[in-house]
């Protein structure tokens, strides 16, 4: 799978100097770890959160990966709003070209899996073929 990658990174790779020149900053931001921690927690606790919460009936320990992540995002954006240099500019969601450019990418992935997931199907439920020649 990583060959098909290859004709589009090459040229990427001997570009990449030339094509990013306009975009490095002057002075390099500092670490940020509180931010970062946050980000990971929140990412972690969701993930966290989402396979064990099927699994098990409602209770609120088992809900609390859930709570940490929702709060972990809080937490990241309220610095960000706060902050001066931030990671990511909250505002920008406010700005009707990104957002939408977000939007179409999400729903691009969507239904790629989709498609994925029906190709598969259809290959094994109505041409009768086995797990095998889907996946390859």
């Amino acid at each position: 799978m990583f060959l098909v990658a290859v004709p589009i990174l090459l040229p990427l790779l001997v570009l990449a100097p030339r094509l990013g020149a306009g975009v490095a900053r002057p002075e390099p931001r500092s670490a940020r770890p509180i931010q970062c921690a946050a980000v990971i927690d929140g990412d972690a606790a969701a993930r966290l959160g989402h396979q064990t919460q099927p699994t098990t009936d409602f209770r609120g320990h088992r809900s609390l990966p859930l709570v940490v992540s929702v709060g972990s995002g809080v937490l990241f954006v309220r610095r960000q709003n706060r902050s001066a240099t931030p990671m990511l500019d909250i505002k920008l969601f406010g700005y009707a070209p990104f957002w939408s450019s977000i939007l179409a990418n999400f729903l691009s992935i969507v239904g790629l899996i989709g498609f994925i997931f029906f190709i598969s199907q259809h290959l094994q439920l109505v041409l009768g073929l086995s797990h095998w020649p889907p996946a390859w």
